[in-house]
């Protein structure tokens, strides 16, 4: 009855005292012994060793477990050995196969919830890393669309703003003529026309770039040759397109080598009055790609730390793609863009 209502009791007072579990086993096992030991007792109770065995198993290590075990089976063989003398040794192996087995069962049940304890665990660690990608590949897309909204707004500033500026000036200057001299008005009329082409054309520069990229199916080359049949640059600007090589490169790759290309033809249109340029395509190790000019040039010095030119946008779009921009040119001698992956040189 003891034994029993140990048993019973033992999950509620492990829970409130860590180590009660060693005290709990070694009064059990001492009871178990005692049972068998009493004059008139058969071997049977023994098998209470069994249980215990189980709980040894599932709440102690393996190692220790296996040493429990083996004194029972030791201790069993004292005591039975002066009531069943030659019978004794296979009812101790018998029991302690027993307690084995049921021991080892347990053992594997033990190991199981382990493993599916991990594995819920590491089921919950994924997921939660699957919610962190998913808010950081968020935030890279609002840190894009940021850098991209930062752009424009630096595009506007520079060319429409300041071109709209100049008209409202022209025109008062117009209105001002028109009172005064009239002749005068037909100029300052002509350069008002000129400045809202101007205008026009920066903000269709623009749209253009908001525009998908079409590179998915055709690639890089053929995207270039689509944007150049373009009336805005085949009408201005003779461009010559030169590719060595065709192996793959990734679509971000791609679309961010696009990007910059047409940036840089659009700098070209823009501010080298030239009207020709080349772009060259090294799309086999090393990989590269440059843009280059006849133009007026620049310094660059300056133009950076103006902000002009879309210089900062070219190199961002570079590094999103993990490869390297450089900017070769001088007031008078043109200008030359050249993009380079990681390891690339010539």
């Amino acid at each position: 009855m003891l034994w029993l209502l140990l048993l019973f009791s033992e999950p509620a007072l492990s829970r409130r005292w860590s180590g009660y579990f060693v005290v709990y086993l070694t009064i059990q096992t001492a009871l178990v012994f005692v049972l068998v030991s009493m004059p008139g007792t058969t071997d049977f109770m023994a098998t209470l060793l069994g249980i215990l065995s189980m709980q040894v198993m599932l709440r102690l290590p393996t190692r220790v477990g296996a040493i429990w075990i083996g004194l029972c089976g030791v201790i069993l063989g004292f005591l039975l050995i002066g009531d069943y003398q030659s019978q004794a040794i296979a009812l101790v192996l018998l029991y302690t196969a027993a307690n084995i087995f049921l021991g080892s069962y347990t053992r594997t049940i033990r190991l199981a919830q382990d493993a599916r304890q991990q594995n819920q665990a590491l089921s919950n660690e994924l997921e939660q890393t699957n919610q962190q990608l998913q808010d950081f590949a968020a935030q890279l897309e609002q840190l894009a669309a940021a850098r991209e909204r930062n752009r424009l707004a630096r595009e506007l500033h520079d060319s429409v703003t300041q071109t709209v500026f100049s008209m409202s000036l022209t025109a008062q200057s117009a209105a001002l003529y028109f009172e005064r001299d009239r002749k005068q008005v037909g100029p300052q009329l002509e350069r008002l026309y000129t400045l809202a082409r101007s205008a026009l054309d920066e903000m269709q520069l623009l749209i253009d770039e908001l525009k998908p990229v079409p590179i998915q199916q055709a690639g890089l080359p053929d995207a270039l040759q689509r944007l150049l049949a373009d009336g805005r640059f085949s009408e201005k600007l003779a461009v010559n397109i030169d590719v060595e090589g065709d192996q793959p490169l990734s679509s971000a790759e791609q679309q961010g080598l696009f990007r910059i290309a047409q940036e840089a033809l659009n700098n070209i249109l823009k501010h080298a009055q030239t009207s020709q340029a080349q772009v060259r395509l090294h799309l086999k190790e090393p990989f590269w790609v440059e843009i280059k000019d006849q133009g007026q040039g620049f310094d660059l010095r300056r133009a950076q730390s103006s902000g002009h030119l879309g210089l900062a946008s070219m190199r961002e779009r570079a590094a999103e793609i993990g490869w390297t921009l450089n900017i070769y040119t001088s007031p008078g001698a043109g200008t030359c863009i050249r993009v380079e992956k990681p390891g690339a040189g010539g």
